[in-house]
């Protein structure tokens, strides 16, 4: 499970990495990103688009948004099957922007931020759904693919994101089929993440500043 990250790129920035057209101006940087938070996706529509969307997905028959809290995640073993997923992963797939993830190890609880050594901003495998609620307003909403965790972080937590390399990522929002799509979310987990332990301030929402991700000094 994903169930907190960080992205404090600017939005110049993550448009630049994921070579996207940039609908949003300005993003604020965001070291505890929680569920029900606006957060930056690229999707295609004719070219790549940086916009933002909920974190918390809502599926598009839904009556109301009660489902956006248990729907942060999408296993990739059931996402071509489950009600919840199959109409996004078929037709709306999109990238959600990080420069890591927390994670908290079992059993000990004790959170670890993990990230790429090599790579300030990754890209999280991800679907999206656009909602109709019954007063009118349109939420588009998004959720995080997670498969089995690598060889190296496995001791830690046995769930990861799909974390996608820029030619993956292209291929994800582009116009594939179902075959294409299972390839990619079926690919080796990325083994390249560094990871540290850090304080447990970032176990409430309510903490979000930079020395979040810094590694906890014992």
């Amino acid at each position: 499970m994903c169930g907190r990250f960080a992205i404090y790129s600017s939005a110049e920035a993550i448009a630049d990495y994921g070579k996207a057209l940039q609908k949003i101006q300005k993003w604020n940087p965001n070291f505890n990103v929680v569920p029900g938070t606006m957060i930056p996706i690229i999707y295609w529509d004719q070219k790549k688009i940086l916009t933002t969307m909920r974190w918390g997905l809502i599926p598009f028959w839904a009556k109301d948004d009660k489902f956006a809290s248990k729907l942060i995640n999408a296993r990739c073993e059931s996402i071509a099957d489950k009600p919840s997923f199959r109409y996004a992963f078929e037709k709306r797939r999109c990238l959600i922007a990080a420069n890591g993830y927390y994670e908290w190890a079992k059993p000990s609880k004790k959170p670890y931020y993990f990230h790429h050594p090599q790579s300030e901003i990754i890209f999280f495998a991800g679907v999206w759904e656009s909602w109709k609620s019954p007063s009118g307003e349109i939420i588009q909403s998004c959720s995080i693919i997670t498969s089995a965790a690598s060889d190296k972080i496995s001791h830690l937590h046995h769930r990861m994101p799909v974390i996608l390399n820029p030619q993956q990522a292209d291929a994800w929002i582009a116009e594939s089929t179902g075959p294409e799509l299972i390839n990619i979310l079926y690919k080796e987990a990325e083994n390249n993440l560094e990871y540290h332990p850090v304080s447990i301030a970032v176990n409430s929402a309510q903490n979000n500043f930079p020395d979040l991700i810094k590694p906890l000094v014992i």
